[in-house]
């Protein structure tokens, strides 16, 4: 049986293969019908391929209207885009500012017309700006725009509108930031030309003091162009405050339109993945289905297993697997750009998003820049319209506070360059501006402060500026901060007729609260002093002076400053004993590191040379403050040059102490002398007195000062603004090397800031084993100023002197004359001033001489000695005797003639 079923099935299963079983009518049915049913069997896989085929593909067709409205978008943007770059391409060729204007979508006529008037230089690079900036911003956004047109065709899901949305999007975002770029530099270039206006009048307002009288041409035309330039702040202001509205609004739409489509394009290509599996489970279903169908159709037909089955299977599982896989690359593809597009977009959003915030923190300054713009005109309107002058405007504000609102105009617009760089995409590819210096007065003061190295050093070279707790002063006039009571020209006057002084009605009275070198003022930028520059890194320091008083006279308020009005030299030991004492009334300060500063020398310089005077009562008042103020530096401050007060622009009344010189060559030059004289003495004795814990410093920083006499004729007595320059000066020589130090007084002068504040300062160290130059024993540095001149028409061997004696018995011998044996000859000859000791004659005594010889050694009688002149110069008179005298011994005392310095 069981063979015989093997048998039947394997004839079956070849059954029409075996012709020997088949009748030959039979054979001939079986064919036709085989031909009929292969037809129908072709026909439905066909039929089934193409509709595999449809399914597969999608309806393409249905994007034809999409694509056609996103080319027309696309293009449309592209033209308006290149029109705009070539516009300004052509405008920076050309300089056509009226076709720019018509164009132009970016700002109003007032913004360009403020770029024309800050001009060349933003012109120049706008070029630069179109091809670095903008372009590759173009270039990128078309990059974008060809993946969403890609993943448009590729999704059904979005609508026309949202089709429409992101190319629009994307053409707004170019137009947004061509207008930022162009509005922004504008801006930036009014702010700068701002700045610079502002600057040129701080620096002349500065100047001005109680003995300014009039303005220049020069300041007048300043004066017009600051008031054209507060013009066209208020109008271009106006204008980007409008426009940077409009970007603001408008990047809202953008922001939101990129971010809709950078996460919806996500979300389609997730749908269309999330979809692919049932895609393929149906889709294999209906294909094998069909097969399946097929099968079923040839037995239900032909009761038989038609042999193109495994046929059908053959042709639909190729196609069918490629179709799949074609699909499930397409949505890779899909999702790979979907995922680029929706970053790129997203990031975009994010760009636009802090475009966005940028363009508001630019409405806030400019509302500062508005509000400051405003308060600036307002205040300067009288003067530009000339119902006052600059000068009546500063009388009745304040010169202070004048300047303060000037340097908040100036400050408001540098804060408005520099937030230009805190974004980078704003100045991508655009030239950096050179941001243009304030002026000093306008600047913070910023030095950084530090603890002290060394808490309480032993010696001056481990001495911080932390360490100084006691300021101290002594000098004239110029440290006493002396000015005329109530010095102020009336500036409501009319000068145009002959100015009448009333110089002889004032009082001089010691501001010392504005003294260069103690002044305590809390504003140490506008009124600068060492004091209360050093007071920022000293919090500990006291002797500070915060008021005034009259000449002589010395209140709590003068602090440690003994300074006076009409002080020479020969003051200077009685007020360091003075300055002694008042230290040793603070507590504990035979401990604390002392700052003094040792300031003579204006009236002392009026005079013929002094040199042996001025030695002895300088190097009295350094062994005074030696020997009773130890841990102490000491700064000697070289004189000004007192010839600045004999120019024709300052008043001779003013400076009637020393109004008597002559303003000639020979007087300049002696005056000149006497300066370097009294450097010569305060650099040698300070490498004298120079110890461990005694520092000694000579610093120059008076030596170039002269006060600038268009703003005052007051030459002798420096107004607030002058003092706070010297203070300038002074600072930046304490924390400069000795080789560095100087005296400038140009208008960019600022407070330098130490390289290390807890650092030690740059003081000089003591030399070994140097011999000490007391007095009467001059420095060899000035000998050969004359001090003594006589002429002998009898030669002699005897030593020899001469006597001098006042009218008080005051008396001083010159030291023996005929060492050499100078007088063997008869003629002239001259000695230096150390020959002569101790002479502090006045030009109203009466002086006599007395001849003094006595024999030579080994000699027995006298060589008879006669002089027929003898002239003994001192300060300010020369004492001569013409008449002929002889000794043998003592002789008699002759009367001598007072003859002033022929300097005055």
């Amino acid at each position: 049986s069981a063979h015989m079923m093997g048998d039947t099935k394997e004839e079956t299963k070849f059954l029409p293969f075996v012709e020997d079983n088949l009748g030959k009518p039979m054979k001939q049915k079986s064919k036709n019908v085989l031909k009929i049913g292969v037809i129908l069997w072709a026909v439905v896989i066909i039929s089934w391929l193409s509709w595999l085929t449809i399914i597969s593909t999608g309806s393409r067709s249905e994007k034809t209207s999409s694509e056609t409205i996103l080319e027309k978008i696309i293009e449309e943007k592209m033209v308006k885009l290149d029109k705009m770059v070539d516009e300004i391409k052509e405008f920076n060729s050309n300089g056509n500012t009226t076709d720019l204007r018509k164009s132009r979508s970016v700002a109003s006529a007032e913004v360009i017309s403020n770029i024309v008037e800050g001009g060349g230089q933003l012109v120049k690079g706008m070029n630069k700006m179109i091809n670095v900036f903008l372009k590759p911003m173009q270039s990128a956004v078309d990059a974008l725009e060809a993946k969403i047109l890609e993943i448009q065709n590729m999704i059904d899901d979005l609508t026309k509108e949202e089709k429409e949305k992101i190319p629009k999007s994307l053409a707004l975002l170019m137009v947004i930031k061509r207008d930022l770029l162009l509005t922004r530099e504008s801006l930036v270039t009014l702010a700068a030309d701002t700045m610079k206006r502002v600057k040129s009048l701080v620096r002349v307002v500065s100047k001005f003091g109680p003995r300014t009288k009039k303005i220049g041409i020069r300041v007048k035309d300043m004066l017009k162009k600051f008031s054209k330039i507060l013009s066209r702040s208020t109008t271009a202001l106006q204008s980007a405050t409008t426009e940077y509205k409009g970007m603001s609004d408008k990047l809202i739409e953008v922001v939101a339109n990129l971010k809709y489509f950078g996460t919806s394009v996500k979300k389609q290509a997730d749908a269309k993945e999330a979809s692919y599996e049932q895609w393929v489970k149906d889709t294999r279903a209906a294909v094998y289905g069909g097969c399946a169908g097929s099968v079923g159709l040839a037995i239900l037909t032909f009761g038989i297993l038609s042999p193109s089955i495994p046929l059908c299977y053959a042709i639909a599982a190729p196609i069918l697997e490629t179709k799949i896989a074609e699909y499930k690359a397409e949505i890779e593809r899909l999702k790979l750009i979907s995922s680029q597009g929706s970053k790129e977009a997203l990031e975009l959003s994010k760009k636009a998003k802090k475009d966005k915030d940028y363009i508001t923190e630019e409405m806030i300054l400019i509302k500062r820049w508005q509000t400051q713009v405003e308060l600036v005109s307002d205040t300067f309107q009288p003067v530009f319209e000339e119902e006052e002058t600059l000068l009546q405007r500063i009388n009745l504000d304040g010169k202070p506070e004048i300047i303060e609102m000037l340097c908040d105009l100036s400050s408001v617009c540098k804060m408005y360059i520099e937030h230009k760089y805190h974004y980078d995409v704003i100045s991508i590819g655009v030239a950096k501006t050179t941001i243009p210096a304030q002026h000093q007065l306008c600047k913070d003061f910023k030095c950084p402060v530090s603890t002290p190295n060394n808490k309480n050093p032993n010696t001056i070279a481990k001495l911080s500026l932390g360490n100084f707790e006691i300021f101290g002063s002594i000098g004239d006039s110029l440290s006493a901060g002396a000015q005329y009571v109530d010095d102020e020209v009336d500036v409501f006057e009319d000068y145009d007729s002959e100015y009448v002084s009333n110089d002889l009605d004032l009082d001089l009275e010691e501001k010392k609260l504005v003294s260069f070198v103690s002044g305590a003022s809390p504003n140490l930028v506008h009124q600068s002093s060492l004091y209360n520059i050093l007071l920022h890194f000293s919090k500990n320091l006291v002797g500070g002076s915060s008021g005034s008083n009259q000449p002589g006279e010395h209140g709590p308020s003068a602090g440690l400053n003994f300074a006076t009005v009409g002080a020479t030299i020969r003051d200077a030991g009685k007020q360091a004993n003075m300055l002694v004492d008042g230290v040793n009334e603070i507590p504990g300060s035979e401990k604390r590191w002392k700052l003094i500063t040792f300031q003579f020398g204006v009236q002392d310089l009026c005079s013929a040379p002094a040199i042996e005077e001025w030695l002895v009562y300088v190097a009295s008042s350094l062994q005074t403050l030696k020997d009773k103020l130890r841990k102490t530096v000491v700064i000697m401050i070289v004189p000004f040059d007192v010839t600045s007060l004999l120019r024709t622009e300052c008043s001779k009344v003013r400076s009637r102490d020393c109004d008597w010189i002559k303003p000639n060559d020979h007087c300049r030059s002696l005056v000149r002398n006497n300066a370097k004289a009294i450097e010569d003495i305060l650099n040698g004795l300070a490498q004298q007195f120079r110890s461990l814990d005694f520092g000694v410093e000579v610093m120059p920083a008076l030596k170039n000062f002269r006060v600038d006499t268009s703003v005052s004729d007051d030459c002798l007595h420096p107004d607030d603004h002058h003092n706070s320059k010297i203070g300038k000066n002074l600072w930046n020589n304490l924390v400069s090397p000795a080789a560095e130090r100087k005296s400038y007084y140009g208008d960019d002068l600022e407070i330098i800031c130490p390289q290390d504040p807890s650092g030690f300062l740059p003081l000089t160290q003591p030399v070994d084993k140097v011999n000490y130059i007391g007095p009467g024993q001059p420095s060899s540095k000035s000998v050969d100023i004359e001090r003594l001149s006589i002429t002998n028409d009898e030669k002699s061997n005897d030593y020899i002197q001469i006597r001098f004696k006042n009218q008080g018995d005051k008396e001083c011998t010159t030291q023996e004359l005929n060492n050499d044996s100078k007088l063997k000859g008869k003629r002239a000859h001259k000695f230096p001033y150390d020959f002569v000791k101790n002479c502090f004659f006045e030009p109203e005594d009466k002086v006599q001489f007395r001849l003094e010889t006595r024999r030579a050694r080994g000699k027995t009688a006298y060589d008879k000695l006669c002089l027929t002149s003898v002239k003994l110069i001192l300060s300010r008179v020369t004492f001569i005797a013409k008449q002929r005298t002889c000794a043998e011994g003592n002789g008699e005392w002759i009367t001598m003639k007072a003859d002033p310095s022929i300097c005055g």
